[in-house]
């Protein structure tokens, strides 16, 4: 391999304000070509002589982050031409055909991470996964401030890239199972990525990095605390009376969630049980409905057509985007009047919204359920392995399990 590399300032392509376009010289077989590496320098910010940006620059937020950006650059000209080579194509390449194949852009496909993630935040929009597609906005935002707003490859996410990042965030105060969803869900678009062919799990990062996750503490109450909530009378039909309903709903339905909660119409509800899709997973359920429950629905359901919904949160059901909305809003009203709630009642534990999922779990195996049937919630690092179990069990047995606790 007659390769040579020189990071520098393209002098030939100087900017307005005095600037040069920051490249890697790549030397191959005695023809040249510049990989640009998206970053425009004034000659004091750069040490020409290591082929470094000195720490004294102010032109981005990490110095350090960034040299160790370019190194991995350079190393990466490297191993792409080592594999051509082994491969028996570099000979038959042009200098432009290498250029693309180290900037990931191969002969069919050069959709970069960035653009990926916004075509997968895109679709779930268009399929009214609004809750979904926040979650992968997020991490996309949390990427682009880590890179400065770069855009990279797939191909360039490694180990080190991964471990940077979670070093990044951690000194920036980001908690770690905040950390931990934004790489989920990288992990997650990186796996569709896969699917689709722009990657190889060849050099898949996520095999030997370890995610990192708190366990998160414990927010189930005692059925004692329940009994507190249902004796709890605030003024009817304020914001106060909806809370404690809708919390002691979601206990009396296997822990139900908002957002599910807000999507129920009468419909739903047949023959003394409740039918729903979970929009999460995407998992169907089916629930028996006891009679505590029941008062509950016959509270909401007067004088409503069955294509109605059950509870008062959603206003705009023809316009999906004002809906999640108006869901995002009444799940902000609903916490913080649990809140409230919490602090009348003097419990040592503040309800939320993830309170009555966690007591239906810890309750049940209270009542001497197997773990086989209910996994405590919150000894989960992934609430979806408990949904999971619950759902491969016979609706008899969890029916079985639900009488035991609401008797």
């Amino acid at each position: 391999m007659s390769l040579t590399t020189k990071v520098l300032l393209n002098k030939v392509r100087k900017k307005q304000d005095g600037s040069y376009p920051l490249v890697i010289r790549i030397t191959y077989n005695r023809k040249v070509i510049y990989l640009p590496l998206g970053y425009t320098l004034q000659e004091s910010d750069f040490d020409a002589r290591n082929q470094r940006i000195k720490t004294s620059s102010k032109k981005v937020d990490s110095v350090t982050r960034l040299n160790n950006q370019i190194a991995s650059e350079v190393k990466n000209v490297f191993s792409v031409i080592a594999k051509l080579e082994d491969e028996d194509k570099a000979a038959i390449m042009t200098m432009t055909e290498i250029k693309k194949a180290i900037l990931g852009k191969g002969t069919e496909n050069n959709t970069t991470v960035f653009e990926f993630i916004e075509a997968i935040i895109s679709n779930l929009k268009s399929v009214g996964k609004f809750g979904n597609a926040r979650i992968y906005k997020d991490s996309l935002n949390a990427w682009k401030n880590f890179r400065n707003g770069k855009d990279l490859h797939f191909h360039q996410i490694t180990h080190k890239t991964l471990k940077d990042f979670e070093r990044f965030f951690l000194k920036r105060g980001s908690k770690e199972n905040t950390i931990s969803v934004y790489l989920r869900t990288f992990r997650s678009a990186y796996n569709q990525a896969v699917n689709e062919g722009l990657t190889t799990k060849e050099n898949y990062p996520f095999d030997k990095y370890k995610i990192p996750s708190n366990k998160t503490r414990k927010r189930a109450v005692t059925l004692d605390v329940i009994s507190m909530i249902e004796a709890y009378q605030p003024e009817p039909y304020t914001r106060l009376w909806n809370s404690k309903n809708y919390f002691l709903f979601s206990f009396y339905t296997r822990g139900m969630n908002f957002i599910d909660m807000a999507g129920l119409k009468l419909e739903n509800i047949v023959n003394g049980r409740i039918f729903y899709t979970r929009q999460k997973t995407g998992g169907e359920f089916t629930v028996k409905i006891h009679a505590k429950a029941k008062a509950i629905i016959d509270l909401y359901s007067k004088d409503k057509k069955k294509t109605d919904y059950l509870f008062p949160i959603i206003k705009s059901p023809n316009n999906p985007s004002q809906a999640f909305t108006e869901i995002k809003n009444g799940l902000n009203y609903f916490n913080k009047a649990l809140k409230t709630i919490s602090k009348y009642l003097e419990l040592d534990v503040k309800l939320s919204t993830y309170v009555a999922r966690h007591t239906y779990a810890t309750g049940l195996k209270m009542h001497g359920m197997s773990t086989e049937v209910i996994k405590e919630s919150l000894g989960h690092t992934n609430v979806a392995i408990t949904e999971d179990y619950l759902k491969s069990f016979e609706n008899s047995v969890v029916d079985d399990a639900d009488n035991a606790l609401f008797g």
